[in-house]
């Protein structure tokens, strides 16, 4: 995967993505190009696609802790990244404890 390292090192995404992508034509089941392809996916910002890629892999390979620790982080910043601390009403109730 030196490769694909390389590539998103270089901020070459379009690329990785192609070679990502037409490994996965070739097996559509191979977790370790499925792992890169949500990663890179996240890294661009493309989160929701990130997290849906990453439970695929995960109905594959269940035991799979970095997909579960990066699904579980994206989630954390999608819960954390809609709050609006100023329309908490009850100023003792921290809105970001929650």
């Amino acid at each position: 995967m030196k490769e694909i390292d390389q590539l998103i090192e270089a901020e070459k995404y379009d690329d990785a993505f192609d070679f990502i992508n037409q490994k996965l034509a070739e097996d559509t089941q191979n977790t370790e190009f499925m792992f890169y392809k949500a990663l890179l996916l996240q890294k661009t910002g493309k989160f929701a696609d990130a997290i849906n890629l990453y439970n695929k892999l995960l109905e594959i390979e269940p035991e799979n802790k970095e997909a579960q620790i990066n699904i579980e982080m994206m989630q954390t910043i999608f819960r954390h990244s809609n709050k609006d601390i100023f329309a908490c009403t009850n100023l003792h109730n921290d809105p970001w404890m929650e």
